[in-house]
C-alpha cells in the first residue's frame, strides 16, 4: 500500500549474542539406574544472565522421568519448573522409537505440555 509510510531501521541494535557454558554428569548405581545432573550457565547480551538446571532419572534405557528448572534467578521470568518422562523402546529387528512428554510452568499460560516422537532407523 503506497499510502502507509513504513521505515525498519535495524542498524541501531547489535545482533543477538549469547555464551553458553553447561556440564552434565552421570551417575550409573547399576546396569540398570543411571541419574544425569545437567545445568548450563547462559549470558546474553541483550539481557540478564541466568541459569537452567535439570535431572533425569533412567530405569534399564527404558523408561525417564525427568525435572528440571528454566532461567533461575532471571528477574521477571516467564518459565519455572518442569516434569517430564519419556520411553525409549527398541522394537525387535526394528527402529528405536522415543515418546518424550513435558509438562511446564510458563508465566501467563499457566501449564503447558508438550510432546515429541523420535523414530531412529
Amino acid at each position: 500500500n503506497d499510502k502507509i509510510d513504513g521505515h525498519l531501521d535495524a542498524a541501531k541494535w547489535p545482533m543477538p549474542l549469547l555464551f553458553r557454558f553447561g556440564v552434565s554428569r552421570d551417575y550409573t548405581f547399576s546396569n540398570i539406574h543411571r541419574i544425569t545432573l545437567s545445568g548450563d550457565a547462559n549470558h546474553p547480551n541483550n539481557n540478564v544472565e541466568y541459569i537452567n538446571a535439570g535431572l533425569e532419572y533412567s530405569y534399564n534405557d527404558l523408561i525417564s522421568l525427568r525435572i528440571g528448572h528454566s532461567d533461575l534467578f532471571m528477574k521477571d521470568a516467564e518459565q519455572g519448573l518442569c516434569y517430564g518422562a519419556g520411553i525409549n523402546y527398541r522394537i525387535p529387528r526394528g527402529p528405536r522409537v522415543r515418546f518424550d512428554y513435558v509438562l511446564r510452568s510458563f508465566g501467563v499460560f499457566k501449564t503447558i505440555s508438550g510432546f515429541s516422537i523420535d523414530i531412529t532407523f
